[in-house]
């Protein structure tokens, strides 16, 4: 085997994150163009 498995496992963990990051940033700008700018967060 060429690579780790553990290795195959950490970078499919990274890139779930980082789709849930980009999945996250898009429902933010959502609601800031909804007029909400991120009122729950005070």
């Amino acid at each position: 085997m060429m690579y780790n498995s553990r290795q195959r496992r950490d970078a499919c963990i990274a890139l779930l994150l980082y789709g849930a990051e980009l999945l996250i940033l898009y429902g933010m700008g959502r609601l800031c163009l909804a007029g909400r700018a991120y009122s729950f967060l005070r």
